[in-house]
């Protein structure tokens, strides 16, 4: 990581192939596509293909609905994460009785190549993302961290892992016991 040189880019049609090559078989990455928050409910939600998945992907691409950040290492993209207006995750508002605000954000779902993991990318990567959304005008940012994901295998933790959350300044805004909602304030006041 010594002349390593990180990037983060707000997806975008342009950045299709980008989101491909993070979200591919290579990295074993190749079922969701991210489009899980987008689809009604969670019901049988393991059972439906990769290739439903990859339309409804494709359908966000095809109407500029676009939902996260991918996470460069010199030029090549290594990562993503699912970050946008809260609101705009109907279902993800609905599981967690979130009240309509323009002004949160949602970080939602986490991924980096296996390659790149355990090096301390991903707090680089969140602290890339906090600030860009920050500077796009949000005011609060949510997370959704599991509590028991800190002892399942890294491709389990795909809301990110609770400890990164809270070495950034997330604190508990409504505690649950599996699913709690972490919070980041622009001002950081606690």
């Amino acid at each position: 990581m010594n002349n390593e040189t990180l990037s983060i880019k707000q997806l975008s049609s342009e950045l299709r192939n980008d989101f491909y090559r993070v979200h591919s078989s290579a990295n074993g990455h190749d079922y969701c596509f991210c489009a899980a928050w987008w689809v009604k409910g969670w019901k049988d939600f393991d059972q439906r293909t990769a290739e439903e998945n990859r339309a409804v992907r494709e359908e966000l691409f095809e109407t500029d609905r676009m939902d996260g950040y991918l996470l460069y290492s010199n030029d090549k993209p290594i990562g993503w994460v699912q970050a946008c207006g809260r609101d705009l995750l109907v279902k993800l508002t609905k599981q967690f009785r979130r009240r309509a605000d323009r002004k949160s954000a949602a970080i939602t779902c986490w991924f980096l190549a296996p390659q790149h993991r355990k090096k301390g990318l991903s707090d680089k990567f969140l602290q890339l993302i906090v600030k860009d959304l920050f500077d796009r005008g949000y005011q609060y940012i949510e997370a959704y961290p599991v509590k028991w994901q800190e002892k399942k295998p890294d491709d389990d933790v795909w809301t990110g892992p609770l400890s990164m959350y809270e070495r950034a300044g997330f604190f508990i805004e409504n505690d649950h016991e599996t699913y709690p909602v972490y919070r980041i304030n622009m001002m950081k006041d606690k």
